[in-house]
């Protein structure tokens, strides 16, 4: 219907049949021009190019991402610093408090240290080898599975292009 409606006013316009013409001419003399291939190793080079820039683009990231964590570890120190700054004047009773915690800190570990050698004694002697070995089987087992499953998980990928 809509064929026949064109068909009908190009019989009667002249600017159309013109145009109709012109349209029908530049098709033919585009489909008698040959078809252009690519340069030679166009497609080497321009994943050449798209490598080249995605590692320009990762470094200069990289820089960023070093430049602001350094920025902010300066501003850090020197909020610290400028905090600090009244009770360093007089350092001995903060070097004091420090040695004192460290004192603490060690003489509790010793005492827990002296307190598991006492519980694993006792539950060692409560309980038979068999039980301690079948244990042991399991926390083994448990951590090659771990350790399979992080390399796995971990291990690059091969992405065929």
């Amino acid at each position: 219907m809509e064929q026949q409606a064109l068909g009908e006013h190009l019989k009667g316009c002249e600017t159309c049949q013109r145009l109709t013409l012109a349209v029908d001419g530049m098709e033919s003399r585009l489909r008698a021009v040959p078809m252009c291939s690519p340069a030679a190793e166009f497609t080497t080079r321009w994943i050449a190019r798209l490598e080249a820039d995605k590692i320009q683009r990762k470094r200069r990231q990289t820089l960023w991402v070093m430049l602001v964590s350094i920025g902010g570890a300066v501003l850090l120190l020197f909020l610290a610093g400028w905090m600090l700054l009244p009770i360093l004047k007089i350092p001995a009773p903060i070097l004091l408090t420090w040695a004192y915690q460290i004192w603490g800190e060690l003489t509790y570990f010793g005492n827990l240290g002296r307190a598991m050698l006492t519980i694993s004694g006792a539950l060692f002697s409560l309980m038979p080898l068999t039980v301690w070995v079948a244990i042991l089987a399991a926390i083994v087992s448990l951590c090659a599975a771990w350790l399979i499953t992080y390399q796995r998980l971990t291990s690059p990928r091969r992405v065929v292009i």
